[in-house]
């Protein structure tokens, strides 16, 4: 590895050059030496630092484990529902993050919005998370066929559980971005901790008896386990931003509804996904569970713009 990272030096230097050139005067700043400041930066940057460390150690380290503990054959079950869990993964934490400017300054200026606006991500979020697990789930054979091909059937459960891990993921990006609008950079790293050191507890038991179905259940864990944290963390000293229960109702009530039909129906995996996915969306509607500014930003899209007749 160590080339990789030396050829780092000579992209960065020429960079680093051109820079203080084109930048002139106000680029050629030397760092002040202000140990009060270091050690300031350094209180916040710390706890963050290590809490992203442990954030990918232990979302990664379940598949380290399966292949210590357990045989090739389940490492490569596991390996197979864990890419596809990694692949959607990201798209949680790309629509959490367009709304971390709104509230790092809310938090800062108005908390009666903060709380408006965290309590409304978290429920969006939570409404996507059912539906996108409840894709992965229905689609499970589907999806293992595509990456890995017909060999790999027993994959098709271990993904199957895998998607829960998605319910936790949706709500953890949520409130973790209020945890850190609100500067709460500590909580952030014991919740992180805590998942960490529940899937490696839960994990090596598991994976023994179990296999990959083991080191998925120890993942879930986690993950579920860090978003009851980062909830808790947040509505203990800010209760006005808890989801309410009845919203939380409605959507595991729409989302088993949603499931059940596609099971019943007995449909091929692709499709079962396409029907549940609608089913669960028709259910958020007539339960009225969909944002209403979701819905008046829909309305304004399928409006057909204004015509002036004025002279």
């Amino acid at each position: 590895m160590l080339p990789f990272f030396a050829l780092q030096l000579p992209v960065v230097l020429p960079v680093l050059v051109v820079t203080t050139v084109v930048g002139g005067r106000d680029a050629r700043v030397l760092p002040a030496v202000d140990l009060p400041e270091w050690r300031r930066m350094l209180g916040r940057i710390v706890p963050f630092s290590v809490a992203v460390v442990l954030s990918i150690l232990y979302f990664r380290i379940a598949q380290i484990m399966v292949s210590l503990l357990s045989s090739p054959t389940q490492t490569g079950y596991f390996g197979v529902g864990f890419r596809v869990l990694d692949t959607v993964t990201t798209i949680p934490g790309l629509l959490a993050a367009s709304a971390l400017p709104v509230l790092a300054r809310s938090a800062r200026d108005d908390a009666k919005r903060f709380a408006y606006v965290s309590r409304r991500l978290a429920e969006s979020m939570m409404s996507g998370g059912f539906g996108l697990a409840l894709a992965v789930f229905l689609g499970a054979g589907f999806a293992v066929d595509v990456v890995a091909g017909p060999a790999f059937e027993p994959a098709v459960d271990v993904l199957r559980i895998l998607s829960i891990a998605l319910l936790g993921t949706f709500v953890l990006s949520a409130r973790g971005y209020a945890l850190l609008a609100l500067d709460r950079l500590r909580a952030v790293l014991v919740c992180n901790a805590l998942a960490f050191a529940v899937v490696v507890g839960a994990g090596v038991p598991l994976i023994h008896a179990m296999g990959a179905r083991g080191a998925a259940i120890a993942l879930v864990a986690a993950e579920l386990t860090l978003a009851v944290g980062y909830e808790v963390a947040l509505s203990a000293t800010r209760p006005e931003v808890r989801m309410p229960i009845g919203f939380v109702v409605r959507v595991v009530a729409a989302a088993l509804a949603a499931s059940l039909l596609a099971t019943v129906l007995s449909l091929p995996s692709i499709i079962a996904a396409i029907v549940g996915v609608a089913a669960y969306a028709a259910a958020l509607l007539a339960l009225g569970v969909v944002p209403t500014e979701l819905l008046e930003a829909l309305r304004r899209r399928a409006r057909p713009p204004a015509t002036g007749t004025g002279t």
